[in-house]
């Protein structure tokens, strides 16, 4: 009996049904396996991206903030620079000088930022001046472009004469995996995150 017994069992499990269903059992464990690594792999990524993002943002805010401040010393020609408006290389230092203390809290870091300053003024021929690490940091529209044209306005005192503007750019070398899918152009520059602030002169 046992004998006849033993015999069903080999015949039931020679059947082509029987073994493709006991390979699946033992590939369960496979499948499984697999699926696990590639959701950890997943999460994994998902986590990488979302450090990345709060690291591009909380950056991205802190140089929007520190050019909009800048621009705003630069554009008080009066109060800081004795009514002149034109700039000069030691506008520029001075600027960045400044840049590095706000960003970091020490103006001797000026090393580890790019800062670039733009003076012009349309009605005075071609008075365009762009000083400081242009070459490393050139803003994404420069002042002298024809788009920029209308945003400086005329003269309180002679209508045929422009307002200067000023233009700060500033950029920071930061190692992102996700920058050129979280930033659009104009804020980032090969690998550095940029940021420009602009305004007219008092």
């Amino acid at each position: 009996m046992k004998s006849k017994f033993s015999n069903i069992i080999k015949v039931f499990l020679s059947m082509p049904f029987t073994s493709f269903f006991l390979c699946f059992l033992k590939n369960k464990r496979g499948a499984v396996v697999i699926e696990f690594f590639f959701m950890i792999l997943l999460l994994l990524i998902m986590f990488a991206f979302m450090a990345d993002l709060v690291l591009i943002r909380t950056t991205q805010g802190k140089l929007d903030n520190v050019s909009y401040s800048l621009v705003n010393v630069l554009r008080e020609r009066t109060l800081f620079y004795n009514q002149r408006q034109e700039l000069n290389t030691d506008d520029a230092r001075q600027i960045k000088q400044l840049a590095a203390f706000l960003l970091y809290g020490d103006k001797y870091r000026e090393n580890d930022i790019d800062v670039t300053v733009e003076f012009w003024r349309p009605s005075v021929g071609n008075n365009y001046l762009i000083l400081g690490d242009k070459s490393t940091c050139s803003p994404y529209i420069a002042l002298n472009e024809q788009s920029m044209l209308t945003l400086s306005p005329n003269a309180e005192d002679d209508v045929a004469q422009k307002v200067p503007t000023y233009q700060v750019t500033l950029c920071m070398n930061v190692s992102s995996l996700f920058k050129r899918l979280v930033l659009d152009p104009s804020s980032r520059l090969n690998n550095s995150i940029r940021s420009s602030s602009w305004s007219v002169g008092l």
